[in-house]
């Protein structure tokens, strides 16, 4: 383990036996938040970042955006108070993402190093991130875990606020449309006056994302972190029905998965683990903060029914129960010719990525530039609320002469 890791995890863990249970409110000088990114091509993220605008005015802050504004030139400037944007107490950056860097437009980088004078990137040395609170970057594998040094975005930031700034970054390729949703979630039960952790695990709790790698991200920092400043009342719809808080002290440390098997065995009479695909995300493998999705299965076809259970602190804090009754008798489970209707997918699903980057590109008055498909995965999927089947393809693209991925998801129904 590198000395700066060990640094960074005797500094977390001493702030977490200060901190476990406590809820830290913020209050900063500048009290400004800066929300960015569009993306380029078949990325639209707009949605989110005036999302985030308007979650962080609504929690008490001086809230700015930018989306198709958002180049090198906007991330390395200042608001009219002399704060600069990307050192506002809430920084938010969307886009195409890799492991070290978020591009927010074609011509918008932030990227791990630092490239003063460039007019296409903006590095992660020129900004003093001891003065953010929280830093997203919600972008493909902006939080994977690499054997570089640093080894993400996400992780060099927390480093560059000397572990202050609690960040945010996604270990896998993600959906433009989950992270639209997933950051919707996040958001609201931030503006109820919850910690990160809340919010995290409220995100995490549903079952409504294409697919659950969305699920799958990194952040370092304070849990117990609450940034709601207003007073104001808050009018959010906070879901939580199918959510069961867990009392007794069980245990959990990314690897005893029959622990958890055990509970839901015990919580849910229907449980049985072999109908099950297990996902464990490591959210913060240094605090032991967990995402495990039980998504069911019948036999090679995924479905929109399931368990999600949320570890906080090495424990297991909640159960999400998403599980869908259906009976199979009645069901339909034919996939017939499935290999062959799979490579038309495929093929459809690059016309649909080729098509809407060709038509974004227009649009935004920006020149074409050719997308290379990276990869693609086909899986059968049967929506079982709506009993509709369905053929999933998730297309991973970037553009040439940029590691920066992006994913476009495309489901056929049949």
């Amino acid at each position: 383990m590198k000395l700066k890791k060990i640094t960074k995890l005797i500094t977390i863990t001493l702030l977490t036996m200060t901190t476990l249970s406590i809820s830290t409110s913020v209050y900063a000088a500048n009290n400004m938040a800066f929300s960015a990114g569009k993306g380029y091509g078949d990325v639209d993220a707009s949605q989110a970042t005036i999302s985030c605008y308007s979650s962080y005015a609504s929690m008490g802050y001086n809230s700015y955006y930018s989306t198709s504004g958002a180049n090198t030139s906007v991330l390395r400037g200042a608001f009219s108070n002399g704060t600069k944007r990307l050192e506002s107490d809430i920084v938010f950056l969307t886009g195409h993402g890799s492991y070290k860097s978020v591009n927010t437009t074609a011509n918008g980088r932030l990227e791990i190093g630092e490239f003063v004078g460039s007019n296409t990137r903006i590095g992660t040395e020129e900004v003093d991130w001891t003065k953010v609170k929280l830093a997203i970057f919600l972008a493909c594998e902006t939080g994977k875990q690499t054997n570089e040094d640093p080894e993400n975005l996400a992780y060099d930031v927390f480093e560059k606020s000397n572990w202050k700034a609690t960040t945010m970054g996604w270990r896998q390729n993600i959906e433009c449309l989950d992270s639209i949703a997933w950051i919707d979630y996040f958001n609201s039960k931030l503006e109820t006056g919850s910690s990160i952790s809340a919010a995290l695990n409220y995100a995490n709790s549903k079952n409504i994302y294409s697919n659950n790698a969305i699920k799958d991200l990194s952040f370092f920092g304070d849990p117990n972190l609450v940034l709601k400043k207003s007073r104001s009342a808050v009018t959010n719809n906070i879901d939580e029905d199918n959510v069961k808080y867990i009392t007794e002290n069980i245990s959990f440390d990314g690897t005893n998965i029959e622990t958890i098997n055990e509970l839901l065995n015990d919580e849910f009479s229907n449980f049985k683990v072999e109908d099950y695909e297990i996902d464990i995300f490591t959210n913060s493998e240094e605090l032991g903060y967990y995402t495990i999705d039980y998504t069911y299965k019948i036999n090679d076809i995924y479905t929109n029914s399931g368990y999600t259970v949320m570890v906080n602190n090495g424990k297991v804090v909640q159960i999400a129960d998403n599980f869908i009754p259906i009976s199979e008798e009645e069901l339909d489970t034919n996939f017939e010719n499935y290999a062959q209707k799979a490579n038309i997918v495929k093929e459809i699903g690059k016309s649909y990525t080729n098509k809407f980057n060709n038509e974004n590109c227009i649009n935004n008055c920006e020149t074409i530039t050719p997308i290379s498909i990276r990869n693609q995965e086909t899986r059968k999927f049967i929506d079982l609320k709506n009993n509709k089947k369905y053929i999933q393809v998730s297309t991973v693209y970037s553009y040439k002469n940029d590691n920066a991925t992006a994913v476009n998801g495309f489901k056929y129904e049949i």
